[in-house]
């Protein structure tokens, strides 16, 4: 009795949680994946003429304030490669998924990354981009790495790429989420954009190319 008095429960909540469109939320998390409009790259990358430390030292300098002046990235903060904040191998690791431009940055040796900088955003901003969630431009945000490598004849070849690239698609009900029932974020990581990569990359190469 007790056992089918328990199912019963169960059911009911779960009907409960579901039925939660009258009420203008979603109380389960929909199913389906954002669409992706726009060109796929592997690789978003710009060879300046420059020596690879002179590049590294323009960026240091900077990058930082000239991240503030583009919407998209004036609540970012960026980091040097020897900083704790920068992602670790197994971080990398874990986020390359099916991303080939970061599955090849995490297989480079640690000297091979020590020029980079890593571009993350801690506030609760996003933007649209190039995923679409219900016919809507989808609320998009990613951290990104700039990597700083040697070249041919003295140049720099500078790429960059993006970091747990996500998208919030809305509020919904979780019985189960981490504490405990409640309203979450339907956060979901996708494969990274190129439009936002060409951005930041073009915010680099302005300041490697002034006199």
């Amino acid at each position: 009795m007790t056992s089918q008095r328990t199912r019963a429960l169960g059911a009911a909540a779960s009907r409960l949680a579901c039925a939660g469109a009258a009420l203008g939320v979603s109380f389960c998390a929909p199913g389906g994946h954002p669409e992706r409009h726009g060109e796929a790259r592997a690789h978003v990358a710009h060879t300046v003429a420059r020596p690879a430390d002179e590049v590294h030292a323009r960026l240091a300098r900077g990058l930082a304030s000239a991240l503030g002046t583009a919407d998209k990235f004036r609540d970012a903060h960026l980091a040097a490669s020897e900083e704790a904040v920068f992602p670790d191998l197994q971080q990398l690791r874990l986020a390359a998924g099916d991303d080939p431009a970061l599955a090849a940055y995490a297989a480079l040796d640690d000297g091979q990354r020590r020029r980079d900088f890593y571009v993350f955003d801690l506030s609760d901003t996003y933007w649209t981009s190039e995923y679409a969630w219900g016919g809507e431009p989808a609320r998009f945000k990613t951290d990104f790495i700039v990597h700083v490598e040697d070249a041919q004849a003295g140049s720099t070849r500078v790429e960059v790429l993006e970091y747990r690239p996500r998208v919030n698609l809305g509020e919904h009900f979780d019985l189960r989420g981490h504490h405990g029932p409640g309203f979450y974020d339907d956060v979901r990581f996708v494969a990274p954009t190129t439009s936002d990569r060409e951005e930041l990359l073009a915010l680099v190469v302005g300041l490697l190319v002034e006199r």
